[in-house]
């Protein structure tokens, strides 16, 4: 690989290429540090009557503790949410026109609408009606929460109808945080917020894990339905089972241990550098395509010099790939088909610099690779040892330079915000 030169000039001139577009997403990511911490509030409900602690007094101590928004299923949670000081994050379109008719903005405090997270395994108004709410969530002014990896039907054709206003949802499915401890529910909101930019926190109560759970309440039919607790009622709504079920000390601890689990939730977010507060969906971004072209050539040149430690190849034939490499690029926006040219050149380059890197820190395809330093000839133990310890080091470093270059053309390919 001592030749070509001019192959890794075009490796170098891509990534300088580039450096704008990568300062520009820097600024973005640095701006999106707000993480909106979201209350179930059908879960609340049920900790209000295991505990014999009304709701409100519930909500209203998670918003102390931190909590901004908590989950609107039926209109009438509108007002116990606001009276705790939280926003309303709509999750049915029967809430979301509620906020609407009453002239309700997304703005900061309780009287702001939250993200629109959709209840049920699939999007309001699929298959044939999501423009039509979709226009209402457009004229509310709110974003689309997205949850991950619940996979709700119609999710991603409601994002298009949206333009990609949409926000990242974690949340921890309540059979799923029943089988993991208070740290690893933590842990696991810790990851989505930093390592895949989740930032909505869905939070459900910790609650006692019992078969059958929805049959408890005295005189409620099996799968549920409203609480027999109300806001404000403690457990003067009639017997409830789940309320004897527990000695007061259970009941006190159960409590805590929820308030400790909000607490270090919030307090988790701000040693990642996060701030609780009213998300905001990023704004539209995407850089030139002309970037994810010159992406893709440059995993063809990188492709190439992989090429030239085992095989000769005339010059000519690797223009010609160049070349091609260009014009397949350049034709795909022409036929709308951007996104896949970004998918293809990140591809790409994750698929050959791994194993240029490798190759030029081994030396493969040189008939010597002795690396600055090494002796010229065999000479004392000493000098042998200093030359393969300083041929190792340079080895190390041109493997780091090719990954951070690799690293940086593949952001670079997937600069668009619909990748974030």
């Amino acid at each position: 690989m001592q030749r070509g030169w001019w192959l890794w000039a075009i490796i170098v001139g891509v990534v300088l290429l580039t450096a704008p577009l990568l300062a520009q997403r820097a600024a973005l990511e640095h701006d999106n540090r707000t993480v909106e911490i979201v209350a179930d509030l059908e879960s609340l409900r049920e900790l209000s009557e295991w505990v014999d602690v009304p709701v409100d007094v519930i909500l209203e101590s998670w918003a102390e503790l931190g909590v901004t928004s908590a989950g609107a299923v039926e209109p009438g949670d509108i007002a116990l949410i606001r009276a705790a000081g939280l926003r309303v994050v709509p999750r049915t379109v029967q809430v979301l026109d509620a906020l609407r008719s009453e002239g309700a903005a997304p703005a900061r405090g309780p009287s702001g609408i939250g993200p629109f997270i959709a209840a049920g395994e699939h999007m309001p108004g699929y298959p044939d009606a999501m423009p039509s709410v979709a226009e209402r969530l457009a004229a509310a002014g709110i974003p689309l929460g997205i949850v991950e990896f619940a996979n709700q039907a119609g999710e991603r054709e409601m994002a298009r109808l949206m333009n990609d206003t949409v926000v990242f949802v974690h949340s921890i499915p309540r059979r799923e945080l029943e089988r993991l401890t208070d740290r690893q529910a933590l842990a696991r909101f810790n990851r989505a917020a930093l390592e895949r930019q989740a930032r909505v926190l869905y939070v459900h109560a910790l609650l006692p894990a019992s078969p059958g759970d929805d049959d408890l309440i005295v005189g409620q039919p099996a799968g549920g339905g409203p609480s027999m607790v109300a806001a404000g009622a403690g457990g003067s709504g009639g017997v409830n089972a789940r309320t004897l079920a527990l000695d007061p000390e259970e009941r006190a601890a159960l409590l805590a241990r929820n308030e400790a689990y909000v607490s270090a939730l919030v307090t988790r977010m701000g040693d990642i550098g996060l701030r609780v507060g009213a998300v905001q969906p990023l704004p539209r971004w995407a850089g030139s395509s002309v970037v994810p072209v010159a992406v893709l050539v440059a995993a063809a040149a990188g492709a190439l010099l992989v090429l030239r430690a085992f095989v000769r190849v005339s010059w000519k034939w690797e223009l010609a790939v160049l070349v091609a490499a260009a014009v397949a690029g350049a034709l795909l926006p022409v036929l709308e088909r951007e996104v896949l040219l970004r998918q293809l050149a990140a591809f790409g380059v994750a698929a050959v610099f791994p194993v240029l890197a490798v190759a030029l820190g081994a030396g493969v395809g040189n008939k010597q690779n002795p690396g600055p330093g090494a002796p010229a000839a065999a000479g004392a133990e000493g000098r042998r040892s200093a030359g393969v310890a300083a041929a190792t080091i340079w080895g190390l470093l041109r493997v780091m330079a090719v990954t951070a270059a690799g690293a940086a053309l593949v952001v670079a390919a997937l600069a668009d915000s619909r990748f974030f």
